[in-house]
Formats: C-alpha cells, structure tokens, sequence
C-alpha cells in the first residue's frame, strides 16, 4: 500500500517534514484522501493546454488513416484507428485509448502540476503514467473499481486515476459518480474473481457484472452515500485505485461530457516490461513537474499528432 493507506499512518507528523510553506496544502488534501479517497483540484489544468489535445483529437479524426492508436467504438476494442471509418470516430461516444503515446498536450494534461504535486505526497515518489482514455460522452458504466484491471504495476496497490473535464459538466450528461470512503479495503473487503484472485484476468470465473452487484451490495451495507461529479471546465478529481466510481445514466442525448483520465503508477512500481531498451536514459523519456511518461517497447517511432510536432 501507498504509505497514507496503512494503518497508523501519520500525516501530521509527514507534514510537519515538509517544507513550511507545503505543509498547509499537503495536510488538507492528504486528509480528506485518507477520509474520502478523492481530491479534487480546481482549475488543475488550463484553457491552453485543453485547447491543444482537443485540437489533436479533431486532427487525429481527421488523418485517422496516418496514426497507430487503439479505439473503442461502440463498445468494441479495435487495435487500428486507422482502420475504421471517420463518421464512427466523430460518434461521441468513441473512446481514444493512450492518446499520450503521440500526443504532448495529453501528457501536459496527465502530468498536470497540482496532481503531480499532490501524487508525489501519496506514492512518495514520482508518478508514472500507465494509461489515459480521451472520450467525449458520458461512459454510463455500471458501479467499478480500477484494480483488477489496471494491474501491470509492480505492487498492484500504487495505482490512482485521475479525471480532467475538458469541458464545464452538468449533471444531464451522465456525469461521473464515486462513494466517499469506499476506497477502504477494511470495510468494502476485496472481490474474489476466483481461487482467490483480486486481479481479472483469462483465468477468472467470475465475470465484470458480478463485480458489480459486489461493489453496489457492499457500499448498500455500509450506508455510504453516491456523490457526482458535475466540475468546471479544467478541474481535476484524483480518485484512489480502490475507489468505486460509475458513469451515472445520461438524461439529455445532446449533451456531452468530454473528458480524459489517466492512470498512474509510482515510478519503481512502473512495469519494467513496458519500457523501451535503454529507456531510463537522458532523453528517452518525458518529465513535467515531477511526473513521467515512457515511451512503451511495443510501439516505434509512431507519428505524432500537431502538439508534438510543434
């Protein structure tokens, strides 16, 4: 577990080691982490750097046919982008999986400054991005944790997620919803794919919908209530890898909630088998604000989109 998670953990005397003019922001957003298992960060990201991915992402759609990147449609994961049609990418409710690995501004917005200030106080240690999902509609996914899913990090426990509203949400758009305090295994307890396993994999025998009915069961028997998420434009929420969230239903079509999320990992828990040989040299990686991104063994010298070309 991260350090904060422990039993006993103390954050008063962490903040009291820190420097004095960190110590009343760090005290705050640690508390209410170790409370809630969220912090929102207002303002996080800026109009700049959200104009520039939402600008990649329109040129993206429209020279889908030159880039190596894995979308979801309707549903379904497909490996190529270039291989589907334009009109199904312009659908809003396409997702863009790993739009970082070509694309500066979204590793600007992953590697954001107040999350990376505020994911360097819980890892302690620098954060790493695993992976980042762009999409512009409402996800309307059922009650969910990220752990068994999100698990090629070293220690499965250094995991959080974060969400930036690239746009202003309302509650119309089917906007995201967690629990405050359902990240504490010590009351919500770990679910059982099978034979004992936390992670989902092709060895389960339990399926997602099953998780499901867990998590909604367990945050039923604890009286914890739902909270959504209706932020501003560049606001940020950090959520705690255990924390159950779900995308609550959409009540107006017409709206959407264009949004990018990323994952992230402790740099000495980043999966080594993800990196590039001699990744960890000067240059081969990208650093802001205390927070990397790799480049991953599997994909070279993909073409880039406008932002980091420019």
């Amino acid at each position: 577990m991260p350090w904060v998670d422990r039993p006993g953990a103390d954050i008063g005397a962490y903040v009291r080691s820190l420097p004095e003019t960190e110590r009343d922001w760090a005290e705050h957003h640690l508390l209410q982490w170790k409370r809630d298992g969220i912090v929102l960060l207002e303002g996080a990201v800026g109009d700049d750097a959200i104009e520039a991915l939402l600008a990649d992402v329109e040129h993206l759609i429209s020279h889908h046919e030159a880039y190596e990147l894995a979308v979801e449609v309707a549903g379904e994961q497909l490996p190529r982008i270039a291989e589907v049609p334009t009109e199904a990418l312009r659908d809003p409710g396409t997702k863009f999986n790993n739009l970082h690995q070509i694309s500066s501004a979204a590793v600007e917005v992953s590697l954001n400054a107040p999350s990376m200030r505020f994911l360097r106080h819980v890892f302690h240690d620098n954060p790493a991005v695993l992976q980042s999902l762009t999409f512009f509609r409402g996800s309307q996914q059922p009650i969910h944790v990220d752990y068994p899913y999100v698990c090629n990090q070293t220690k499965i426990a250094q995991l959080a997620a974060s969400w930036v509203a690239l746009e202003d949400v309302s509650i119309e758009a089917g906007a995201l919803a967690y629990w405050p305090g359902a990240h504490d295994v010590e009351l919500m307890g770990l679910f059982d794919w099978g034979g004992g396993s936390i992670l989902y994999d092709n060895q389960s025998v339990r399926e997602p919908i099953d998780l499901c009915r867990y998590l909604q069961g367990q945050v039923d028997r604890c009286g914890l209530s739902k909270q959504a998420f209706t932020p501003r434009r560049g606001d940020v929420l950090i959520w705690h890898g255990l924390m159950p969230h779900e995308g609550t239903p959409i009540l107006n079509n017409a709206l959407t909630r264009k949004s990018y999320v990323t994952h992230y990992t402790a740099c000495e828990a980043y999966p080594r088998h993800f990196l590039k040989p001699n990744a960890l040299e000067a240059g081969k990686y990208k650093e802001r604000n205390g927070g990397y991104y790799f480049d991953v063994s599997w994909l070279d010298n993909p073409r880039v989109l406008p932002s980091s070309a420019s």
